[in-house]
Formats: structure tokens, sequence, C-alpha cells
């Protein structure tokens, strides 16, 4: 049997090194991407149905006027300030009265967060019963969910607190809302408990959050008008407090002594209160 010539071996190694590349280019590069381009014809197929089912415009033109409309809802158009400034001026209100107090006693909130102590805390603690003893509203550290000795990893997160309960407590009675039952001679105030705060975070990891939640339970004694005056006073241009579960119950009424005579209605007034702090 005769060898095969030189020539012959060269064009069997071409041609093996030929296939060779077939192979490669198919498995390599071809089948990927007819794979990838399957996975997309696919999600395209869904979204065209899910695009169908919807009541969003599938042609350029209603999309653009569309996406004009939502551009205008969110930054305004001259008349009306868009959803982004209205955010913006409802959470610099909602904070404005932790502000000036930050402002005024540290300076700044970066000091605030971090040079508020233990013994500040306490301090303002004690402070707060005695401005509101003084006018005329008795509480006691037990009934709060709060005390002097509460501890906290972030103490400024306390002090906020207690602004927040001194905030309610003085507009209550400004607007002649009382804690106490003054159908009983000698009620204690009840219903009123800070409750645990409530972090709000734009990203999942964020090192703070952007917005805090102070909630505080109440429970008030008074007339609707009363109620009415200070729902206004939470929400008026130097504060904003939102009012939540609300219940209102009638009491029942109690005669005069001198001459029988039912008095002025009572109305008890449940509710949860919350003051919102801004980063």
């Amino acid at each position: 049997m005769r060898k095969p010539i030189f020539i012959h071996q060269v064009a069997l190694l071409a041609l093996l090194l030929g296939l060779a590349l077939q192979l490669a280019f198919y498995f390599l590069l071809l089948a990927p991407s007819q794979k990838r381009h399957g996975a997309a014809s696919k999600e395209q197929r869904r979204m065209q149905e899910r695009l169908a089912a919807s009541p969003w415009p599938r042609q350029e033109e209603p999309l653009r006027a569309l996406l004009s409309e939502q551009e205008a809802l969110l930054n305004g158009d001259g008349k009306q300030p868009g959803i982004r400034r209205q955010s913006a001026e409802l959470l610099a209100q909602a904070s404005r009265k932790y502000d000036l107090r930050v402002s005024e006693f540290y300076g700044n909130k970066a000091d605030f967060y971090r040079n508020v102590s233990r013994l500040d805390y306490q301090e303002e603690f004690n402070r707060m019963l005695s401005r509101l003893q003084e006018q005329g509203l008795e509480l006691q550290a037990g009934q709060l969910n709060l005390s002097e000795q509460s501890s906290s990893a972030y103490n400024y997160q306390l002090m906020l607190q207690l602004w927040s309960l001194e905030t309610l407590m003085e507009l209550a009675l400004h607007c002649g809302l009382q804690i106490r039952n003054p159908l009983l001679p000698k009620a204690a105030a009840e219903g009123i408990e800070i409750m645990p705060l409530q972090a709000f975070f734009l990203a999942a990891k964020a090192n703070k959050p952007f917005l805090l939640q102070l909630p505080i339970s109440l429970t008030l004694y008074g007339s609707l008008q009363q109620f009415f005056e200070f729902s206004q006073k939470c929400q008026s241009e130097e504060q904003f407090i939102a009012l939540q579960n609300i219940a209102i119950t009638a009491l029942p009424p109690r005669k005069r002594a001198e001459d029988g005579t039912q008095g002025a209605e009572v109305l008890k007034i449940e509710l949860m209160c919350s003051g919102f702090y801004q980063y």
C-alpha cells in the first residue's frame, strides 16, 4: 500500500481544521446567539401580550403625549406645583418643628445625631414633665411607655419622641381638650402611650433612614368643635401631624348638681398621632 503524499496530508489536515473551526463557531458563537435570540423573542411576545391586555397605547405619539403628562404631574407645569415639589414641601413642613429645636439647641443635624447624650435626654424628660405640670397637666412616666431610664442606641431618637409628645400635649391644651375624663372627679390621665418609631429607607442598604415616623396613641376628652380645632392645628402651615385610627364616643351626660339639668356633651376621642422627621 502506497503512503499518502504530502499534499494529501496537508489537505486532510486543513479539512479537519476547518471542521473543528466550524464546530467551535457553532457551539461557542452561533448556538448561544440563537439561544439568546429565542429568549428575547419569547420575552418580546410576552411583553406584547401584556401591552395588548393593558390600557397603555402602543403607538409612539400617544405614548410620548402620556409621558409628557406624567412628567408635568411629577415636576409641575408652571401653574401647579408637581408631586415632587409638593412632597418636598410637605416633608419640610412635617420636620419644621423638630428642625427649629435642633438648630436652637445643637446647631445642625450632624451635631444633633452625634452629641445628644443620655444625660441630655434625662434632663429634657424632666423638663418636659415640669413644663406640662405648670400648665396643669400631670403625666406619670409609667403610663407613657417612656421614662427617664429609657435607653436606646440612638439618644437623639428618644429626644424626638419627647418633643413629639410635648407638642401634642400643648396643642391639646390650647384647644381646650383634656386627657382625663372630666365626668369623673379624680380621674387619672389615660391612653397616652409613645409607640415604637418607624424608620423608612430609600434603599435597602442605606446607612440611615430617609424618614422617621413618631407615633403616639392618645385618648382625649372634649367637644367636637375642640377636636376640629385640634385637627386643624395638627395640619397647618407650621407643622404636619398625621391623625389615624380615630374613634369618637359620646359619654353619658352628667347632671348639674345645682339645677339638675344636663351638662354639655363630652366626647371621648381615641386616635393615633404621628409626627415625621426627615434626615
